[in-house]
């Protein structure tokens, strides 16, 4: 039955239905632990985790990853062990904790690199970026989007890092103060997002194409701003975020600020 459950958590997910994919895998997981069976209740413990820090419930999140973080440290699993601590890093940076997030990632990635999960290196490095452009340390930021960026391919397995990669860039852009350098870095993953489709990895595109409306909401004060908060504002409604990262504010032309 948490088998099942959680199969069907996962499928939902991937539809991009959040709050039934909670429902689901927290049904897996009471099923697993009756049983128990704290090992399998762990994976689902760290995917309700996951789900809550991208719909903004991060104080909900954190005792669940740092739960999960314990019995994989037990269990000397290394790459479980990295997934947790990327998602407290993840948490971290989301919460103003910066200096806490980068050792928190910096760990991830290590423990990653030592395992050989090439992919997953490449996700801790956007997740540093990200912590940058929440510090709002914009230089850093596109320093180190830009080094992740140049050895990859185009390539399905690539495209969820892509997406995440130039919207982190096209952030740090703004905050730097170079509109148009960042209008088309946005653009650029709004576009990948859109065209990807089911070959988004293994979830659904319709996060990271809110998250790139609201920068481009951000960073626009014409006619077209209205229409990129009706959509991000749908999607988010939809997938249940409360509270979507909160980027330090930046100016736009004419000098106004954005929100």
């Amino acid at each position: 039955m948490g088998s099942v459950l959680n199969n069907m958590g996962i499928r939902a997910y991937m539809e991009g239905r959040w709050n039934d994919t909670l429902d689901l895998i927290r049904q897996a997981r009471e099923a697993w632990e009756r049983t128990g069976d704290r090992w399998w209740a762990s994976f689902a413990t760290i995917n309700i985790a996951d789900i809550l820090v991208d719909q903004g419930r991060l104080a909900e999140a954190e005792p669940l990853a740092r739960e999960a973080l314990r019995i994989w440290k037990a269990a000397k699993t290394p790459v479980d062990v990295a997934d947790a601590t990327i998602l407290l890093g993840r948490i971290a940076a989301r919460s103003g904790r910066f200096e806490e997030a980068r050792s928190l990632l910096e760990e991830a990635r290590d423990l990653y690199l030592g395992a050989g999960e090439l992919g997953e290196v490449v996700m801790a490095d956007a997740r540093i970026v990200e912590c940058l452009v929440l510090q709002a340390d914009a230089s850093a930021a596109l320093s180190k989007a830009e080094e992740a960026l140049e050895p990859l391919d185009v390539s399905d397995e690539t495209v969820v890092v892509r997406c995440m990669l130039h919207r982190l860039r096209g952030c740090a852009l703004l905050q730097h103060g170079s509109l148009d350098e960042a209008l088309e870095a946005l653009e650029a993953s709004l576009q990948i997002a859109r065209a990807s489709g089911s070959n988004f990895g293994t979830k659904n595109p319709d996060y990271e194409i809110a998250l790139s409306l609201d920068a481009l909401a951000r960073s626009t004060d014409d006619g077209e701003i209205n229409e990129l908060r009706g959509e991000r504002d749908a999607i988010f409604a939809r997938l249940g975020v409360v509270a979507p990262p909160e980027l330090p504010s930046v100016g736009v032309s004419g000098g106004a600020t954005l929100r």
